[in-house]
């Protein structure tokens, strides 16, 4: 429960700026609280079948069955649109890159010069 807890702290300044985007990292959300809802029918059959424990286990497997079928859905909306695999908008600029963005291919160059893919496509027309 302590864990489910500071996941859910942790998420929550994005939830109110509407920063929360999505990517494969929200599977996260979906196998730790696997374990917590298998673990609370474990306790449940540990305490002689304890009817609260029980009941509390199957609104865990009903949220996560929900999140489940949010995260998957999600999955295929993005790959469905080509950006399941994009970088994170707010990349840390490193390793000598100046836009998180800059490996794209049809991308223009502040100059007004298109990438050597754009030269490429414009022979193709």
């Amino acid at each position: 429960m302590f864990w489910l807890l500071v996941s859910i702290g942790a998420h929550l300044q994005h939830l109110v700026h509407n920063r929360f985007k999505f990517s494969l990292s929200w599977y996260s959300f979906i196998f730790p609280n696997t374990a917590l809802t298998t673990a609370t029918f474990a306790v449940a059959t540990a305490l002689d079948h304890n009817r609260g424990f029980a009941i509390l286990g199957c609104i865990f497997t009903c949220m996560l069955v929900v999140v489940w079928l949010l995260v998957f859905g999600l999955t295929l909306v993005e790959l469905g649109t080509g950006r399941l695999l994009d970088p994170p908008v707010d990349e840390p600029k490193s390793h000598g890159r100046t836009s998180s963005k800059s490996w794209r291919l049809n991308e223009r160059r502040p100059d007004g010069e298109g990438s050597g893919s754009s030269h490429r496509q414009e022979g193709l027309t």
